[in-house]
């Protein structure tokens, strides 16, 4: 019976890489619309998921009393912008000496 000697070199290999990648961005968008007669006066929802928010001032009229001035919709809205990324990646490497070659 005869001995096999084998030998590892483990060796690690840095490659560099740079990808453009997607990534989401939110954007507020803002706008101001005068108040209807009548309005709540109240924090809102609306149906496309916007924030309806109320800004408030006093008026004189014979007393005192709150109206709603305007209100401030708040949108929410998400971008696809695209980013170069650039990373080292490594990998490691193992080659055999010896044995049946």
């Amino acid at each position: 019976m005869s001995e096999t000697i084998l030998r590892a070199h483990k060796r690690v290999e840095t490659e560099a890489v740079s990808e453009s990648l997607p990534r989401a961005v939110e954007h507020a968008e803002v706008e101001r619309i005068g108040a209807n007669e009548g309005d709540s006066g109240e924090i809102e929802t609306l149906p496309d998921g916007s924030i309806s928010i109320p800004v408030l001032e006093e008026e004189l009229v014979i007393t005192r009393r709150v109206v709603v001035r305007e209100r401030i919709v708040i949108r929410k809205e998400t971008r696809t912008e695209h980013e170069v990324v650039r990373a080292e990646l490594r990998k490691e490497r193992v080659e055999i000496e010896g044995g049946n070659e």
